[in-house]
């Protein structure tokens, strides 16, 4: 190849590697349109370490009627189901020491019933806040929910039709919390239409709500579900329980 080809063939190459190493690291046309979109991204939100802990409790509730003590009603795939609640699910309405190992305050909740076509439906459901710095913030975060949600077919050996997913994370008080709804796709910061906290537990520590969506966590094969499924939850946790028949 002549001398002068070379070095012309050099100098176009080393333009588009520096091209495209530009647009790599975001390089615009108009750099003022940069600056002000990382400028509202940081004012979106910024760290307050000053923030004091999350308390477990919130003011109100949704407005959702609270059903009968030791039952719970959820309202998913377009019914209304009233479950009763085989355990106390009552939380204390103060929390352990903050310098106690491992302290958390929690509000869980785990029901199953069967529809009248036989399928059955899984659902769990938890709010806690860890108080222990030094060794469960890093682990799990300050302030975590979860509701999670199975719909398995009737019969001896039943098929997982539907699995639902919600989690919500905050690292540390005064972070940005996160939202996941998918085992596949990686938490994003919570939006506009995301409540915070999602569950919200009554101060007495025997009631809770939820209102928000699920969704799929995990792909099934021939799937009749959308996405996400909106579900409307209402829990009276009591120690005086149904007897079980």
């Amino acid at each position: 190849m002549h001398h002068a080809a070379i070095r012309l063939f050099s100098i176009t190459t080393l333009f588009g590697v520096l091209t495209l190493a530009l647009t790599a690291c975001g390089g615009s046309a108009d750099p003022d349109e940069d600056r002000t979109s990382t400028t509202e991204l940081e004012q979106a939100w910024q760290e307050d370490p000053n923030a004091p802990m999350v308390s477990l409790f919130s003011d109100q509730l949704h407005n959702i009627n609270i059903p009968q003590p030791g039952q719970a009603w959820i309202r998913v795939y377009g019914s209304n189901h009233t479950v009763p609640l085989m355990a106390d699910c009552s939380t204390p309405a103060e929390p352990p020491p903050a310098d106690q190992e491992r302290a958390q305050h929690r509000f869980q909740v785990n029901l199953s019933w069967t529809l009248d076509d036989g399928s059955r439906i899984d659902l769990g459901l938890l709010r806690a806040i860890a108080l222990d710095e030094a060794l469960l913030w890093r682990q799990q975060g300050h302030e975590t929910e979860s509701v999670s949600l199975r719909l398995r077919s009737a019969g001896a050996r039943p098929e997982t039709k539907d699995r639902r997913h919600y989690n919500m994370r905050r690292n540390r008080p005064g972070s940005q919390p996160m939202i996941s709804r998918s085992h596949d796709q990686a938490p994003q910061p919570a939006g506009q239409g995301d409540e915070i906290p999602g569950i919200r537990v009554h101060p007495d520590g025997h009631k809770a709500t939820f209102v928000g969506r699920l969704g799929l966590s995990a792909p099934i094969e021939d799937s009749a579900f959308g996405e996400f499924e909106e579900i409307r939850i209402a829990i009276h946790c009591s120690q005086a329980l149904p007897e079980i028949q």
